[in-house]
């Protein structure tokens, strides 16, 4: 399964209250995209997870998610 959180966080890549800074976004998602990769939710991480972020899912396409979501195994998680 390919997990994803069910809503985004307060603190999400996506949002005002982001905990980065622009500048580190745009690192993040050019990364994410070279390696045809997702973000995981840094609340997610801490909590030893490893969804992907709900802003990313929400925004972007990657391999990875369009071929979970071909096959039917996106699962949502707190």
């Amino acid at each position: 399964m390919f997990e994803v959180m069910k809503e985004k966080c307060d603190e999400c890549l996506y949002s005002p209250n982001r905990v980065v800074s622009i500048a580190r976004r745009k690192e993040i998602l050019k990364d994410c995209k070279q390696r045809d990769s997702h973000f995981i939710c840094h609340k997610s991480s801490i909590e030893g997870g490893r969804a992907c972020c709900r802003g990313f899912y929400e925004s972007s396409s990657t391999g990875m998610i369009r071929i979970a979501q071909r096959l039917g195994m996106i699962k949502e998680v707190n």
